[in-house]
């Protein structure tokens, strides 16, 4: 690893295909001429979660925050230094993940809010398909 190179711990599984869609995306953007040039991934695909659907919306499923934060807590101890979530749904459970961490936890829908408010021009209107 190169000197000052951080670790991501990806929480994904939910679903398989947005884990490997977010990782295949950073190693297309990473400036990598050798395999030792890309970024060090710790990634948890736990496809059994509990739904977020269910959870949040219906109110009928069991709540899938203890085992994200478990997830968390895991990638944090195999030396993740922050974490990343590929799922929408689960960002409605960043808060109570990112307290059950030292570590910071990136936010999608923040970090994509300022990227849109930093664009020149700054676009009028927006959609998100997720």
């Amino acid at each position: 690893m190169r000197h000052g190179e951080k670790v991501a711990g990806i929480i994904g599984g939910m679903g398989p295909e947005a884990t490997v869609d977010f990782m295949r995306r950073v190693i297309a953007k990473t400036p990598a001429q050798d395999d030792k040039d890309h970024l060090h991934l710790l990634v948890d695909n736990n496809p059994k979660i509990p739904s977020r659907i269910a959870a949040n919306i219906e109110e009928t499923g069991e709540d899938p925050a203890p085992m994200l934060c478990k997830m968390a807590k895991g990638l944090e101890a195999q030396g993740a230094d922050f974490l990343v979530i590929p799922c929408n749904t689960a960002h409605y459970y960043l808060e109570k993940i990112a307290r059950s961490v030292r570590i910071p936890v990136l936010d999608m829908v923040d970090l994509s809010a300022k990227k849109l408010l930093a664009a020149d021009p700054r676009p009028r209107r927006v959609g998100v398909l997720a």
